[in-house]
């Protein structure tokens, strides 16, 4: 990698290094896609960003909801505590992006339907999205995400977890 190469990928915010937008943090799970050796810092490192979208989905979709944890503001404040993030600004910022695309969230605090319910998918993508803008930021969302497709990746991962078939 060329001097310049490898100054520009420094550059970038970790969980696009990483392949991880949603900066899942190291745990005892053992993630499917990894990249091994992984380096030490406290993210998980992914072959690819729909491996971390899998993860993702998996954490929001059946471990929160199977805790009980189902609506956006409950998922958000599991995903960022208030330990380490700015959770409210957090939640105010994924809830006004859903708004501005999707007229279901306006309701004052709205409860993420089952994954395998209908229209459920886009729901499911549209806050992975939300929520990967406030965790890389507004411009690498916009290079990533919007404008270069990064929204197949949010599919694939969620497709991963619960496409049937």
């Amino acid at each position: 990698m060329s001097k310049k190469t490898e100054e520009r990928y420094k550059s970038l915010p970790a969980g696009v290094r990483n392949n991880n937008y949603l900066n899942i943090k190291k745990s005892a799970s053992k993630w499917q896609g990894t990249r091994l050796p992984e380096r030490n810092h406290p993210f998980v490192e992914f072959i690819s960003p729909e491996w971390g979208y899998r993860a993702a989905f998996i954490i929001m979709a059946k471990t929160y909801r199977s805790r009980g944890i189902k609506t956006v503001s409950e998922i958000i404040s599991a995903w960022a505590p208030g330990s380490e993030n700015n959770t409210s600004m957090y939640i105010a910022t994924v809830m006004a992006k859903l708004i501005e695309w999707n007229d279901w969230f306006k309701c004052k605090d709205f409860t993420m339907p089952e994954p395998n319910s209908h229209h459920a998918k886009y729901l499911w993508i549209q806050l992975a999205s939300a929520m990967t803008m406030v965790e890389i930021g507004k411009s690498y969302w916009e290079d990533y995400i919007y404008k270069h497709k990064g929204l197949q990746y949010i599919e694939k991962g969620f497709d991963m977890v619960f496409k049937k078939g």
